[in-house]
């Protein structure tokens, strides 16, 4: 859905047109509040002005930008949030495992909420650090509802989780371990090339040009060797 989102942005930019991001590395996010920070921010952004602020009686921000919780001064209001994140759960389509996604994040959030005061005197890096390691496994069983077909789909992947007797493998084959391994270590090492080694490449326009020819070409070669038929997205119907 990341990289759905910056086709539409690339492409927008080469008529001249720019929209704000609409994804920011969600997946190292140390809580669920940078998590909405950083998550289909449009969808986020929209929900808070237009849905959320109202509900608490506060002013529109009216930006697209900066995610559910990137608001201060207002009184935290429990019911409008899991109001709101129900709505957002069931935009996504009329079924009871939308509505469980929503309910699942306002709860998780409303959790944190309650939790982060008691570390006010924390030091910032354990509490990132700490925050990381939590906040994924957290954010990832959300998508068990999103995706399921039913309630009762949602619940025999959880029980398969949470079940101490298929919890080493949870029926699936040795090598998808492996492949997942491999892809959450892949996403931090690409994080890490943003924030450390992109800014250093992008000060010396020799090296610029070059790794941008390179990457070019290598992304024409893997487009062409993988053109085949694909199924529908997700988000086609909307």
């Amino acid at each position: 859905f990341s990289g759905y989102s910056f086709i539409a942005l690339g492409s927008a930019r080469m008529m001249g047109i720019i929209f704000p991001n609409n994804f920011n590395f969600p997946y190292v996010s140390s809580s669920p509040k940078e998590f909405w920070q950083r998550w289909h921010i449009s969808l986020s952004s929209w929900i808070r002005d237009y849905l959320y602020l109202p509900l608490n009686k506060a002013k529109v921000i009216n930006r697209s930008e900066g995610g559910l919780e990137k608001i201060t001064k207002i009184k935290r209001n429990y019911k409008s949030l899991f109001f709101t994140m129900s709505i957002m759960g069931f935009w996504h389509g009329a079924n009871w495992t939308f509505l469980i996604w929503g309910v699942y994040h306002a709860l998780v959030i409303s959790i944190y909420r309650l939790i982060i005061s008691n570390f006010n005197n924390t030091s910032k890096l354990f509490k990132s650090s700490i925050g990381m390691i939590i906040t994924l496994p957290v954010m990832m069983l959300s998508w068990i509802p999103f995706r399921s077909t039913s309630l009762e789909n949602t619940f025999d992947m959880l029980f398969k989780i949470f079940n101490p007797y298929e919890y080493m493998w949870l029926g699936m084959r040795e090598n998808s371990y492996l492949i997942a391994f491999l892809v959450l270590i892949s996403f931090f090492l690409v994080y890490l090339f943003k924030v450390k080694i992109l800014p250093i490449i992008k000060s010396n326009r020799i090296i610029f040009v070059t790794c941008d020819t390179i990457f070019i070409m290598l992304l024409t070669f893997y487009v062409i060797i993988f053109f085949r038929s694909i199924n529908q997205f997700i988000y086609f119907q909307f």
